[in-house]
């Protein structure tokens, strides 16, 4: 879908993955599965928009739950619409904090 959407010229679209850190080790945090299924989605979205200069790819590291809410309201006034997540697991500890 995100290839989609950057093809069509009236569209100017921004990805910005977070990835979060241990504030002790400062070493990525893994679901494995999960990870994985994330880098490859990244992988074929970078190759599908290579050459788009209408899509920007930035990422963010964040220490804490907070950090990922404060990454997510500086978009605020930048964006009509951002899409958070690729699902709606709110147990999960990787969107605690967000529903605040």
């Amino acid at each position: 879908i995100m290839c989609i959407m950057a093809q069509d010229k009236r569209i100017t679209l921004a990805i910005i993955p977070y990835h979060k850190r241990f504030p002790t080790h400062g070493a990525p945090v893994s679901d494995t599965k999960d990870s994985r299924l994330d880098n490859e989605v990244m992988r074929n979205f970078r190759t599908c928009t290579a050459r788009n200069h209408q899509v920007m790819y930035q990422e963010e590291v964040v220490m804490n739950d907070a950090g990922t809410v404060s990454v997510i309201r500086s978009m605020e006034n930048q964006y009509e619409l951002v899409m958070v997540g690729r699902s709606h697991d709110t147990s999960s500890p990787h969107v605690a904090g967000i529903t605040d």
